[in-house]
């Protein structure tokens, strides 16, 4: 599997971008070789680089296609586990198809909706095979 990057910003972090890669790619092997139903979900999913996003998240393209962004500064800072913990996060919005636009379109609901889903989100892999998962780890600093 091979992960896209667009890098062309040179005000982009030092950190290097193909460890950065590779390391993501060792965290989707090891959660596949690990927990083959969601490493199998996550064959189904284009994984990227998006230098503008602090985090992760998938969306749905116009030709109904599944993609992950992946923020490479969010990802160099985290450990084998945690990498393969958002994976599945990630893998978890897509199974319970939170990404099939069924957010609601104010802004302010927008933002409970998706702290509503984080929560559950979290929930299973917090609970998931061999977790070491920090459950809280995506909420925004406004939540408890």
């Amino acid at each position: 599997m091979t992960l896209m990057s667009d890098t062309t910003d040179s005000t982009a972090p030092t950190f290097n971008m193909q460890s950065v890669l590779d390391k993501i790619e060792q965290a989707i092997f090891d959660l596949y070789s690990r927990e083959p139903f969601l490493g199998r979900v996550g064959l189904y999913i284009t994984k990227f680089i998006d230098e503008k996003c602090k985090t992760a998240y998938v969306t749905v393209d116009k030709q109904g296609h599944i993609k992950m962004g992946l923020g490479p500064a969010f990802m160099a800072s985290l450990s084998k586990e945690h990498k393969m913990g958002v994976l599945k996060h990630e893998y978890y919005h897509v199974i319970l198809m939170h990404i099939l636009g069924r957010q609601p379109k104010d802004k302010e609901e927008w933002l409970m909706w998706n702290i509503a889903v984080d929560l559950v989100v979290n929930w299973f892999v917090a609970h998931g095979k061999g977790s070491t998962y920090e459950p809280d780890a995506h909420l925004p600093p406004c939540c408890p």
